[in-house]
């Protein structure tokens, strides 16, 4: 198909038996088409011998298509034109559904913005809804090993569209980089990447117009098509999956909601050091295919509504009316006698607060706290933090065990106090629970820039999950993430413009204590 400015987009067709008329469904996406996000999906075949013609689509300037590609700039113009000539294919009812994730999930929520009539139906999976805060950073940090990653990624497959096969090949090394060879890699990374949009990641600055044009969001002063919103508990963009859903409800569309225990692929029963047993995998093909055909084909059945939510505590999926943070909230004070980083044993949480002290972590950017599961780690999911938390790098604060079971539902939130000998810092914060045989499972976490006098409020990730009798909670601070969040330097310059060398050891003194930091967890009756 041509689009309204001349570019010829190619998408492959899969057709049903049968004349039809048949319902559409569309995936936009940029990693060429014959992959067809089957790293997570049905193969496209599947969805056809359901009676569904499948049109899959090279974006503009990726696999066959022809143009240049600038990622989201030009999907909501083309997915329009798209959809214009999937509602005209030969056979279809001109009924069309959209699926996919990750790109894939903003290709639709793009194409959405235009009320096209034959957007019957979206299905957006683990996407951004600010290409800013879920996308590139988290609060305030670089992302730095999933945006340098996928950039690398596209970069290359940009150099073997073009035939440079000397440039294809140094991003692949770069895309394969990790540990030391990160460290100092955004000091660089003007000279690995020339013109890609990775610069701009690093130089623009947060609300600029730059951000504003590729926001994923759709204008929602026009009327939505019904969406499925599929999201995982230690998926990157988990922000992005909730915000969409809530603005979906909020402006009278209709909405449902998937939250499994998954990380952004694949989606299957195992999360890190944990296995669920197979009803983790959520059977997502199965229930797409039910909400399609409720909205393309006017079928009635079990489609999804509400909100399913898989309890990491307790591996089971939770029905709900809807999704909302618990407005129950337990505030645990940690404490020590200022060894909570040199012995994991030292830090305690409680629900009383304890004596005033200082506690002191120190960072050294040659040896960083590492990315441990979570959203950031590689694997991500419910990792075993337990090595982790020992490091001498890491403040750790352990409660005793719970008498009695609780769910955790929303996202905690960490009171600190203290200060850093340099302006800004990062800290990681995470929440796990100690189980009985010692070993500390990752629950939720979420890194954070920090700049000023404090206090400063750190918002983790949202979970929901079930704490049973005899489990402890555990909070570790960190002063990095590595690779998954760059390495802080400390001050104003921009990311892209600290060398190789120039990252500071870095200490902070953590005020834990009476009156001071607290951490607040969302809880409800289990």
């Amino acid at each position: 198909m041509r689009t309204r400015d001349g570019v010829a987009l190619v998408a492959d067709v899969y057709r049903p038996p049968g004349a039809g008329p048949h319902p559409v469904l569309l995936m936009r996406q940029p990693y060429g088409r014959r992959i067809a996000s089957t790293v997570t999906y049905a193969h496209p075949g599947w969805y056809a011998r359901q009676g569904f013609m499948v049109v899959v689509q090279d974006v503009r300037g990726r696999g066959d298509s022809q143009g240049e590609f600038e990622p989201f700039l030009n999907e909501a113009l083309d997915g329009a034109d798209t959809l214009d000539w999937c509602a005209q294919l030969p056979g279809s009812n001109g009924r069309v559904g959209m699926y996919g994730f990750s790109y894939q999930g903003a290709t639709q929520l793009l194409a959405a913005a235009g009320g096209h009539p034959a957007l019957r139906a979206i299905a957006p999976a683990m996407t951004a809804w600010d290409l800013y805060e879920d996308w590139a950073y988290e609060q305030g940090v670089l992302r730095l090993a999933n945006g340098l990653g996928w950039a690398a990624q596209l970069a290359a497959e940009g150099y073997r569209r073009h035939g440079d096969a000397p440039a294809y090949q140094r991003m692949l090394q770069l895309a394969a980089a990790d540990g030391a060879a990160l460290r100092d890699i955004v000091a660089t990374t003007a000279s690995a990447l020339p013109g890609s949009f990775f610069n701009d990641w690093l130089h623009e600055p947060q609300g600029s117009d730059y951000w504003r044009r590729r926001a994923p969001a759709p204008r929602m002063d026009r009327p939505l098509p019904p969406a499925l919103f599929i999201g995982g508990w230690y998926d990157a963009f988990l922000g992005g999956t909730l915000t969409g859903y809530h603005a979906w409800v909020d402006s009278g569309a209709e909405a449902a909601l998937i939250i499994g225990p998954w990380g952004h692929l694949p989606w299957t029963s195992r999360s890190g050091a944990v296995d669920y047993g197979v009803a983790a995998g959520g059977g997502v093909d199965e229930v797409q295919l039910a909400f399609f055909r409720r909205y393309l084909c006017e079928e009635a059945g079990d489609a999804p509504t509400g909100a399913r939510l898989f309890d990491l505590g307790a591996g089971v999926w939770h029905e709900y009316a809807g999704w909302s943070c618990s407005e129950q909230v337990l505030a645990l004070h940690p404490a020590g006698d200022g060894r909570a980083a040199v012995d994991v044993e030292a830090g305690l949480l409680s629900a009383e607060a304890g004596p005033e002290g200082v506690e002191w972590l120190v960072h050294d950017p040659w040896r960083p706290a590492p990315a441990c599961g979570g959203h950031l780690g590689q694997p991500a999911g419910r990792a075993d933090r337990t090595a982790v938390d020992a490091r001498p790098d890491v403040l750790t604060f352990t409660g005793m065990p719970l008498n009695e079971s609780v769910r955790l539902c929303g996202a905690p939130e960490l009171e600190l106090h203290g200060g850093a000998d340099c302006d800004p810092f990062t800290v990681y914060v995470s929440l796990s629970t100690v189980e009985p045989d010692g070993r500390s499972l990752h629950l939720t976490a979420a890194g954070a820039r920090l700049s000023g006098a404090g206090p400063w409020c750190v918002r983790l990730r949202p979970v929901l999950a079930t704490l049973r009798r005899g489990q402890k909670l555990r909070l570790s601070i960190a002063l990095a993430a590595f690779p998954g969040l760059a390495l802080e330097h400390g001050d104003a310059r921009g990311w892209a413009e600290v060398r190789a060398g120039e990252h500071p050891v870095i200490t902070l003194q953590f005020a834990p204590g009476a009156g001071r930091s607290a951490l607040r967890v969302p809880l409800v009756e289990a």
